[in-house]
């Protein structure tokens, strides 16, 4: 049942949050602009509306289940919301978009993050445009070393993407802040869908399903064309048919190193266990060389304690004022 989006309006007040606008649509989320009240930073707020099966209340800012038949998926899809938050919360890395705080009111959530000076990767291409290889080595070796820091960090990012790709104005990217893992009726929207694994629902994919993304959106960048649904690209090679992704590859030129299109061709394997288990293993397979013992997929990380408001009916937030290693 499709329902309508009714998004926040314009000026209204989060915890100290003004909302300015409607930034776009992710599963389970609103996500807008706003300006944090006590320091006027520009933050991006996004907060917990699952459109299948939430609702707007009549007058205000809260949200609710649609029905009561919803009431069960939308109250599980909002604990885990708010253990993604807790679980981002302590996490910083200068290549991934900083959670600034939680915020739960209005019957959802609210996660606060940074705002990047920048672009999405996506804005800066134009359909049909490719990367070259000087350009994949500027921005590469950041990407990997934040992926790194979230799976050291038993942290998946789940929208490896070029819009979650940002490029800030001094040329160094940045991942944007990582999803929560999408419920069961999630359905990646058409600017993510060529990039998520067949898995991208399953919590236990590990960072297999990272390295996908990964390589999905390299693959973008050195063809100018995205990879076809995983999905499609399973029942392909469950059929015997061709792969048209490693036609892609294999029709690019020779100023392409061999190792970043093996490493690609290995990342983008409909089969999980045939992808590199790790960013290390992508490492080992951009240097030319074999990669070394797969490290076992992540457990989910275990919630951050969140310091709880000093009046015990007060909606809970995390303190806003959090130092970032930058």
């Amino acid at each position: 049942l499709e329902r309508l989006l009714v998004p926040l309006k314009p000026k209204s007040e989060i915890d100290g949050i003004r909302v300015e606008r409607v930034a776009s649509v992710a599963p389970s989320m609103l996500i807008y602009d706003g300006t944090e009240l006590s320091t006027d930073d520009r933050v991006v707020l996004r907060e917990y509306f699952p459109a299948a099966i939430a609702t707007r209340k009549a007058a205000g800012s809260g949200v609710e289940p649609a029905s009561e038949t919803d009431k069960e998926a939308f109250e599980a899809g909002l604990n885990g919301f708010v253990d993604h938050g807790r679980a981002l919360y302590p996490f910083r890395h200068k290549n991934v978009v900083a959670l600034r705080a939680l915020i739960e009111a209005n019957g959802t959530a609210y996660l606060v993050s940074d705002h990047v000076d920048g672009a999405p990767l996506d804005d800066l291409l134009e359909p049909g445009d490719a990367l070259v290889v000087d350009e994949i080595d500027e921005i590469l070796p950041g990407l990997l070393d934040g992926l790194a820091a979230l799976h050291h960090s038993r942290l998946l990012h789940r929208g490896i993407a070029p819009g979650s790709i940002l490029i800030r104005r001094d040329g160094t990217p940045i991942l944007d802040l990582p999803l929560p893992v999408p419920g069961a009726d999630d359905v990646a929207p058409p600017s993510l869908a060529p990039y998520v694994p067949a898995d991208w629902q399953d919590a236990g994919a590990g960072p297999r399903g990272d390295v996908y993304a990964l390589g999905a959106t390299l693959y973008r960048l050195m063809t100018g064309h995205e990879p076809d649904v995983a999905t499609e690209r399973a029942a392909a090679a469950a059929a015997g048919g061709p792969d048209r992704a490693a036609a892609g590859l294999g029709a690019l030129d020779a100023t392409w190193p061999r190792g970043l299109r093996g490493m690609v061709a290995a990342s983008l394997s409909p089969a999980p266990g045939k992808r590199p288990g790790s960013v290390s293993a992508v490492r080992d397979l951009l240097d030319g060389a074999a990669p070394a013992d797969e490290t076992p997929a992540p457990e989910p990380p275990k919630p951050t304690p969140v310091p709880r408001a000093a009046e015990p009916d007060k909606d809970a937030s995390l303190d806003k004022d959090v130092s970032t290693a930058r």
